[in-house]
């Protein structure tokens, strides 16, 4: 019988032929097929199936590469289950793919109970691990058009006409849109590229902070193909044809590998490369008596003899060098290449995700507050000479940062996120003098001027049970009202109000309708001006357009959620139920969710920052 050793290298070369079947035969025949019939090739090709496949190398040969990323579900509990973003992030960045397209929000568990607010840190995440369009999983077709919230497919997240918030879906596609566009512009920046081998039983499902570099460089993972036919060095950077570069290559710890590999890495530091790692376990694969005699000259060339090798090797080799025994963050650190990004002032409740691009002489970065709690951060980013403007994907707005300074040739950038906040950073133009040199502030101070309170008007749809018109002495959580059809009430209501304000604004001051608590989705109308969607929190709008100094008429178009009206329907006949599904997850004594405008609602003013 073989010994272990031999099993495992048997073993590794089987595994290595079938995923190199599956790879050509499989995605790479049926790319072949699109091609031949001027069809683009979509396909899943890095789900959950590392241990069985090369997932990059399977990606390499679909037109556009999808993975897949979850909703929070019981099905999958943890981020760590639910994140499989980056294997084919990685495999767009290395294989010079513009697009990383995800079967996006799928669940099992939640019913209609998802909103854009709940879903933004989900998508937020997988936009930090590489993510840059968005496939929805799922929209079912219901056989019923009219059947309510409708006949669905089990898993996914509903994302259809069935839903209650569906004609405030534009806003949230509006800021997946923004998202996506300026995260497909340019490259990945990264400083490192890590090999990964044969990449079959490894991989990153999603973004971790990777041992040796530690928090603030990013990384791409490469495999031996990719390290063999797609690797160069240029200027002392790791270049790969479509333009993507890197200062280290990082080897793996503990791990064979195989002669070409090694050769190649060789090649790589005599050419100028900066190679980070320790030697090789063994040759991998099965192997002549031949190649082992190669392998171990070369093992000694690239990192000295056994009683060459001290804890720490940093060993010249023609126009680069091989360091062992170091972090590569260290190695970075030592060459003088600080964080690409760094932030402090976090709270202990907080995590702050970033991500970074460069298109052309544009830096993007995108960075996000993936919690609820509002965070007062200062954010270092390894650019310098140029000014920060602050883009917010939620509103569309772009403006110049008027608080920075920079130093050791970076930038450092007071920002503030509200809960489950993002925002974009760009570097693109020179520093305005408006700003240099000046103490100002980021973002404005708000200060109450009205708290609308008071009894409001509410319309609700008779259609599903709630009343056309009643008075609301004050905001109220709809749960709490005791009429049936408000009680269980699902879907939409109109809140109506007139208000005068105390003074016009100022010149320079904006105006904003705070809307306080809001369950789920509102839309603001004053004065007939459509003031758009707010789905985020803080709930607010800009309304200083379109007010005036007295006889505002407001309009705030609530929508809330299904499970409420589903609730109530389980104690009825179906004859008399308003909903009609396939999906009987809530009971008549499950808990209702809040719902309705509960306010306060305020105007504030907001003097430009300074």
């Amino acid at each position: 019988m073989a010994d272990e050793a031999t099993r495992q290298r048997v073993q590794r070369d089987y595994k290595l032929t079938i995923g190199d079947l599956m790879a050509d035969y499989h995605y790479g025949h049926l790319e072949k097929l699109c091609k031949a019939n001027g069809l683009i090739f979509y396909s899943e090709a890095a789900g959950p199936n590392l241990n069985q496949a090369d997932l990059m190398k399977n990606i390499s040969r679909v037109d556009v590469a999808m993975a897949e990323f979850w909703y929070p579900s019981a099905h999958r509990g943890t981020p760590e289950q639910r994140f499989w973003t980056r294997n084919a992030a990685c495999a767009t960045h290395i294989y010079g793919m513009p697009v990383n397209m995800d079967e996006a929000f799928t669940s099992i568990g939640p019913a209609w109970e998802e909103t854009p607010f709940s879903m933004k840190p989900v998508v937020d995440q997988a936009f930090c691990d590489g993510l840059n369009r968005i496939c929805f999983h799922n929209f079912s077709h219901s056989p019923s058009l009219t059947a309510k919230p409708g006949y669905v497919y089990l898993p996914g997240t509903r994302y259809d006409p069935g839903i209650t918030w569906w004609e405030q879906t534009p806003a949230f596609n509006t800021y997946l849109s923004r998202c996506s566009a300026l995260l497909q512009a340019g490259r990945f920046v990264a400083d490192a590229v890590i090999y990964q081998g044969d990449n079959i039983g490894r991989g990153e499902p999603m973004k971790k902070i990777c041992h040796t570099l530690g928090e603030g460089y990013d990384h791409d993972n490469c495999n031996e193909e990719v390290l063999l036919t797609r690797m160069n060095v240029q200027d002392g950077r790791l270049v790969l044809p479509d333009g993507m570069s890197y200062r280290v290559l990082v080897l793996p710890d503990n791990q064979p590998i195989t002669l070409a590999a090694l050769e190649k890495v060789a090649s790589l530091i005599e050419a100028g490369a900066t190679v980070v790692g320790p030697p090789p376990t063994g040759l991998a694969g099965q192997s002549s008596t031949s190649d082992q005699a190669k392998f171990h000259a070369l093992v000694a060339r690239v990192w000295g003899s056994d009683s060459e090798r001290s804890a720490v090797v940093k060993r010249r080799m023609g126009a680069g060098c091989l360091v062992s025994g170091l972090s590569a963050r260290q190695v970075l650190q030592d060459a003088g290449v600080p964080p690409d990004f760094e932030q402090r002032g976090l709270s202990d409740a907080g995590t702050i995700d970033w991500i970074h691009r460069k298109a052309g002489d544009a830096d993007i970065y995108f960075v996000t507050s993936r919690w609820q709690p509002v965070e007062k951060v200062e954010c270092t980013f390894r650019v310098s000479g140029r000014q920060p403007e602050l883009w917010d994907p939620v509103t569309g707005t772009m403006r110049d940062a008027a608080a920075f300074h920079q130093k050791d040739g970076r930038t450092v950038v007071p920002l503030e996120f509200d809960p489950c906040g993002s925002m974009f950073i760009i570097f693109r133009k020179p520093i305005g003098a408006s700003t240099a040199g000046k103490a100002m502030a980021n973002y404005p101070r708000a200060k109450r001027q009205l708290t609308l309170s008071g009894a409001w008007e509410v319309s609700f749809d008779p259609k599903w049970g709630g009343p056309e018109k009643v008075t609301f002495g004050q905001l109220v959580d709809w749960t709490t009202r005791s009429e049936p059809g408000i009680k269980f009430y699902s879907g939409t209501a109109v809140y109506r109000k007139e208000f005068n304000l105390p003074t016009l604004p100022a010149k320079g001051t904006r105006l904003l309708l705070d809307l306080g608590t809001v369950h789920e989705v509102a839309s603001v109308r004053l004065n007939g001006h459509d003031l758009g969607v707010v789905w985020t929190k803080p709930a607010r709008v800009d309304i200083t357009d379109a007010a005036k100094a007295a006889g505002n008429a407001l309009e705030v178009t609530v929508v809330n959620l299904w499970p409420n009206r589903l609730i109530a329907d389980e104690a009825l006949p179906k004859e008399l139920r308003l909903t009609e599904t396939n999906m009987r997850k809530f009971g008549s004594a499950s808990p209702l969710l809040p719902s309705g405008l509960i306010g306060p609602v305020s105007v504030l003013s907001v003097e430009a920052p300074q």
